[in-house]
């Protein structure tokens, strides 16, 4: 697969971007075993909030698919991945290879990325306006449903490749991990080797 790209100053949030793309890229190992207990609540990109906490603000979002954009808002994803390599005992090798599959899509989404950005400040803006045009919301939400079907395909792509790259053993211990985490109800940002850890949510970037 080839998902390289001319590089070009990007007018999205650096730091954003990437957190962004990482999490989307975490959700592969969530999926590397077979298992949908990671992508149990698939839904279309959600409209942007107008105001923190505000009365549009309910049930809205960045613009992002559904579990993307929860990477904006959780911190230390690469310890996460780098925490269930560790316990599949990963070789060198292999997470050489799926760093490799990571930076290559997070290239290729980058644009995509931007994309979301542009869309969800657009329907900020016509939620803003005085009479609120709901055709115009509608064709916002195509657009952004198109990309965020791009940034998907480019995932699952990842996903396959990363799981290419696992054993079928490893791919049933991070199976089991999953369902540990999934049993024992553990929320995002604990920490522990068995139910008790970042695993829940499989988001992440390799180290």
């Amino acid at each position: 697969m080839s998902l390289h790209t001319t590089a070009r100053p990007s007018r999205f949030p650096q730091h954003l971007s990437t957190k962004a793309v990482l999490g989307a890229l975490g959700l592969s190992l969530s999926l590397i075993a077979g298992s949908a207990l990671a992508q149990s609540e698939p839904s279309p990109p959600p409209a942007a909030p107008m105001q923190q906490g505000g009365p549009m603000g309910q049930g809205m979002q960045h613009g992002m698919p559904h579990g993307h954009e929860k990477a904006w808002k959780h911190h230390g994803m690469d310890r996460t991945m780098q925490r269930m390599l560790d316990r599949v005992h990963a070789t060198p090798e292999q997470r050489e290879r799926i760093r490799g599959f990571q930076k290559s899509a997070m290239e290729h989404n980058r644009p995509l990325m931007e994309q979301m950005h542009d869309l969800t400040q657009q329907r900020m803006q016509l939620l803003a306006a005085p009479n609120i045009d709901f055709g115009a919301l509608e064709n916002l939400r195509s657009k952004q449903m198109a990309v965020a079907d791009q940034i998907s395909k480019t995932m699952t792509q990842t996903q396959y490749e990363v799981a290419l790259v696992l054993t079928p053993a490893q791919r049933q211990q991070i199976a089991h991990m999953l369902q540990e985490r999934m049993r024992h109800g553990a929320k995002p940002g604990d920490h522990g080797d068995t139910g008790h850890g970042p695993m829940n949510h499989g988001m992440g970037g390799a180290q």
